[in-house]
């Protein structure tokens, strides 16, 4: 698994960037472009999935950075390369086992980090950021994280889904691992029953060249050793 040496400064999203991934159920809000500010306020409760909404706000703000607030019944497991975060990953990985494969979405940072994302019970309240491991953090419940194809405001270059781990390809969007679950459980408190993510929908919609995580397991459920 390696990075592109040589890279050109990325496009900005536009609106069918966010129409898609809108239609693919993420509650998304605009940031300011090539950037990771919220472009309006009380952005948690204006995030959505309303085309008309999306096509007003882009319209205010065209070439905004795409953030999703993270709703109840799912996690994003960040890895942050800068922190150790690939190392103390593997270490996890070692200990606990490799995961099914889900949804994977490359830092524009292109060090090699990524997002990770999971369902979780909709009664588990998950706060907003729980460190697993140095460089190894859970985002949850209103947390706000950027989407594929924003553009990372020190590189200037895109966040890219992963070409298999995609929901664009229609992988599907795997349950936590229990271990991560019995961590959380540690962190969180019950809340009322919600409604269950909505399901993804296929797209023919290509995305990053770049091979999957340490430790998955592709959706034709091909080990991926470690590097």
């Amino acid at each position: 698994m390696h990075e592109h040496s040589t890279l050109c400064v990325a496009s900005t999203p536009t609106i069918d960037d966010v129409l898609l991934v809108a239609a693919l159920g993420f509650p998304v809000f605009p940031l300011k472009p090539t950037t990771k500010q919220p472009a309006i306020k009380h952005w948690q409760a204006h995030a959505t999935t309303d085309p008309s909404t999306l096509q007003d706000s882009w319209q205010q703000w065209p070439g905004a950075n795409i953030g999703h607030v993270i709703p109840r019944g799912r996690l994003v497991i960040d890895i942050d390369p800068r922190h150790g975060g690939l190392t103390h990953w593997k270490n996890l990985l070692a200990q606990h086992g490799d995961l099914p494969p889900t949804w994977t979405a490359w830092s524009g940072r292109h060090d090699g980090g990524f997002h990770l994302y999971f369902t979780v019970p909709v009664t588990l309240d998950i706060p907003s950021a729980i460190d697993l491991a140095p460089g190894v953090q859970v985002l949850g419940f209103q947390h706000n994280v950027l989407l594929p194809p924003s553009i990372h405001p020190d590189t200037q270059q895109a966040y890219r889904w992963d070409e298999q781990l995609s929901p664009l390809q229609g992988c599907p969007e795997a349950p936590a691992p229990l271990w991560v679950l019995d961590v959380l459980t540690k962190h969180s408190r019950p809340t009322r029953p919600a409604l269950a993510p909505t399901k993804t929908q296929k797209s023919a919609r290509s995305s990053s060249k770049q091979g999957p995580p340490p430790g998955y397991l592709v959706c034709s459920s091909k080990a991926i050793p470690f590097p």
